[in-house]
């Protein structure tokens, strides 16, 4: 009886977990499926954003009748990281959509904390115990991401993890790669390439994230840098970029210590 029991607990748990995939997966195909045009990701957002949706204090209206980013002034890293963590995963995607790589791959050498976002009902759960207990293994928490340059001159990143006996050490882990490129959803963006770094039958070999700028080179009273990166992360086993997670990155700073 017991056996059974847990038999019937885990096929609930493994049909949730695929109808919410489903639902990512529908969700990502409808926002993306505009023909890629200047307006394309404009009218998406328009569409996604709600009357009272906090996106729509990142959206603008241009002299065109579209739609363009435009983040609110005076905000700080914190403020529009709380915005985010509101936000759902259809609106985060949109405003994913509206934003631009960076010039160039060195634009994101530094360190940046990373909050993981909204990944629709269990499945934020899901990929929050896949981020910081499967992916941090040895580590506590997974704290965002670190760029840097190779011996060959290569723009190349690692995730931060805080250590368990000390939350103040932080741990880099899963070296990827840095290239602008053709973005798998639309767009062009900053692809994360872990495969290079990853063994043959490693989980994690098949992940890849992007990430874009919502703000950069904005600096506080105090001087320091206040950029911000949206992003979104995938595992081909999981569903690639149709199911992917959302989070956001902000320079390491004061505000997040």
């Amino acid at each position: 009886m017991v056996a059974i029991s847990v038999t019937a607990a885990a096929s609930v748990a493994t049909g949730i977990l695929a109808l919410s995939s489903v639902r990512n997966m529908a969700e990502t195909i409808s926002i993306t499926s505009f023909k890629e045009s200047s307006s394309s990701s404009s009218s998406t957002a328009r569409d996604v954003a709600g009357e009272n949706s906090l996106l729509q204090q990142y959206i603008s209206t241009n002299r065109n009748g579209g739609t363009s980013l435009s983040v609110p002034q005076g905000k700080t890293s914190c403020s529009i990281v709380e915005d985010l963590k509101q936000m759902k995963r259809k609106e985060l995607l949109a405003l994913f959509l509206l934003c631009d790589a960076p010039e160039a791959e060195k634009d994101v050498i530094g360190s940046w904390d990373g909050t993981l976002l909204n990944n629709n009902s269990v499945l934020t759960s899901v990929s929050g115990f896949i981020t910081n207990t499967l992916f941090g293994r040895r580590y506590d928490t997974w704290c965002g991401k670190a760029f840097g340059v190779n011996s060959s001159g290569e723009v190349i990143g690692s995730n931060r993890f805080r250590c368990k006996k000390d939350t103040t050490e932080i741990q880099l882990e899963h070296t990827f790669g840095v290239k602008i490129s053709q973005s798998k959803l639309r767009g062009k963006g900053v692809l994360l390439d872990y495969g290079p770094y990853q063994g043959m039958l490693s989980p994690w070999k098949t992940m890849v994230d992007e990430v874009r700028f919502i703000r950069s080179n904005s600096r506080d009273e105090d001087g320091e840098d206040c950029s911000i990166l949206i992003g979104m992360g995938s595992i081909g086993w999981s569903g690639g970029f149709l199911n992917s997670q959302p989070f956001c990155l902000a320079r390491v700073s004061h505000e997040f210590q």
